[in-house]
């Protein structure tokens, strides 16, 4: 009507670079913000980013993947803008370690949701956030480092934000801010409140050289605090009580007699220089192993009808393997089937209380959608049929 001017009374869901960017109250955090409707992976961008010296802090944004485009039209699903996953690209400082930074995340991710939502959410050691027992976040964080230096760190974050239903297989484990709360978010308020915690906790780990200023909210907030935990080494297993992170974010936990405190690490990349290689044949009838890893005997095998292939080739099914199962936990392994297909066979100890089963999907998914890594295991499907199958191939 004239004269009367017009009121907002409401703001649509969109993620875009503006509407970040007016409401962001950082020094450095997502100052420099990279966003895609579509894109094959912000993952591997942030990659490339950090390799050739972006900006400290760069922020990533996907809607989705180009093939979810795809995906969802032949399926007619209309939810696909309701889920947003963002990767950052951050310079460690020198006191830091990676594993620290993934802690960060986590922290400030299920602070930031809290205030938004107002629902109960926590963390599953080490970085999961959940809410009625359920997932609705997970942190990948993947580093480039020298023997005694880290160049950078990736850090890839997933939440289901608007999401009104999941598939049958994972409905049971996932969750989303939507279904719990019976509302909608708007998705760009919940990004700049965990970029704001992140800058914030970041700095203050780093002046203090550890975990210790944000290791009272942490252990507040974590699920697995105050329970009753099965731990699983590579000699035993036992029932403990869970204690909470100590200022290197490692879980401290009770044993049953009440005296012993023992310190459980946390995966990372320093452990795994334990691994050796396990003796002998691991075959199955109608399937051969080609290679494994496991996160309980803390081992990585190789078939040894393999030792034919460039040691390279080795070197990357190692570290492909080995840090799947530092992200996700379990048992991994690559098998050929009859005929001559590579498949990716994951298993886990029974109630695990450390096995991320939505993390391994998305973590397979990543594997076999990287093109480098896609040429690595089409290769060894066709060197398989070759040399073991006898197949001709024109």
């Amino acid at each position: 009507m004239r004269n009367k001017g017009y009121r907002i009374v409401d703001i649509p869901d969109r993620i875009t670079a503006d509407a970040i960017k007016s409401c962001l109250e950082t020094k450095w955090m997502a100052k420099n913000l990279e966003y895609y409707d579509e894109i094959d992976s912000t993952n591997n961008r942030a990659k490339a980013l950090g390799e050739a010296g972006g900006a400290d802090g760069t922020l990533l944004l996907r809607r989705r993947r180009r093939r979810e485009k795809e995906d969802a039209a032949d399926a007619g699903n209309h939810q696909r803008a309701q889920y947003f996953h963002v990767d950052s690209v951050k310079t460690c400082d020198e006191s830091v370690r990676c594993t620290d930074v993934d802690t960060c995340h986590g922290i400030c991710g299920t602070k930031a949701l809290r205030e938004k939502t107002e629902l109960d959410i926590g963390i599953k050691w080490p970085n999961d956030l959940v809410v009625s027992g359920k997932k609705i976040s997970g942190i990948l964080t993947e580093m480039s480092a020298e023997i005694d230096y880290i160049n950078h760190v990736v850090i890839g974050i997933g939440i289901n934000v608007n999401m009104e239903s999941f598939p049958e297989d994972i409905a049971k484990t996932a969750t989303s801010l939507r279904i719990e709360a019976g509302k909608e978010f708007r998705r760009f308020e919940l990004i700049v409140a965990i970029m704001e915690h992140f800058e914030k906790a970041y700095e203050a780990v780093c002046e203090a050289g550890s975990l210790e200023p944000i290791m009272e909210d942490y252990n507040r907030l974590l699920v697995n605090c105050g329970r009753r935990v099965r731990v699983l080494e590579p000699e035993h297993e036992y029932d403990a009580l869970a204690l909470g992170i100590d200022k290197t974010g490692e879980l401290q936990v009770e044993c049953e007699d009440g005296k012993e405190k023992v310190c459980l690490c946390r995966r990372s990349f320093g452990t795994w220089n334990l691994w050796v290689c396990i003796e002998g044949e691991f075959m199955y009838q109608d399937k051969i192993v080609l290679c494994g890893a496991n996160s309980y005997e803390e081992k990585f095998y190789m078939n040894p009808d393999f030792d034919n292939l460039p040691q390279h080739i080795k070197d990357e099914l190692k570290i492909m393997c080995v840090l799947y199962v530092h992200d996700v936990g379990g048992i991994l392994t690559l098998v050929f089937e009859e005929n001559g297909e590579l498949e990716f066979e994951v298993t886990s100890a029974e109630g695990d209380p450390m096995f991320d089963e939505i993390g391994s999907r998305l973590k397979i998914k990543e594997i076999q959608t990287d093109e480098k890594k896609q040429e690595l295991l089409t290769q060894l499907q066709l060197y398989y049929k070759v040399f073991f199958l006898g197949e001709e191939i024109e």
